[in-house]
């Protein structure tokens, strides 16, 4: 059996070292600010130094604040419309349950 040199060996190892080293975790403020392909690029390399621009914050959080408010918006018409259907449609249906209780004497 023929011996491998020292360096190839080292090479293995460094391979296999790689293969099973430690997951690197890496905690990144704003991600919901950061484009597609910037969460990508982290995914791939957490390490690298990707951030989101000052004007791009400012336009994405103001874009966040709009959307909330609007889906709020939308919210509270829906409980309010919900509130009002309710107690319309008892009070026809309670009319038609009289008026058949009408005819059916």
């Amino acid at each position: 059996m023929r011996q491998r040199k020292p360096h190839v060996l080292k090479r293995i190892h460094k391979k296999q070292a790689k293969k099973e080293g430690r997951v690197k975790t890496v905690v990144v403020e704003n991600i919901e600010l950061m484009s597609k392909d910037q969460k990508k690029k982290l995914a791939k390399q957490p390490t690298n130094n990707i951030r989101v621009s000052g004007k791009r914050k400012r336009k994405m959080l103001k874009r966040l604040r709009h959307a909330e408010k609007s889906k709020n918006q939308m919210e509270v018409e829906v409980q309010q419309v919900g509130r009002t259907q309710p107690q319309q449609g008892t009070s026809t249906e309670a009319a038609t349950e009289g008026a058949a209780m009408e005819s059916d004497s």
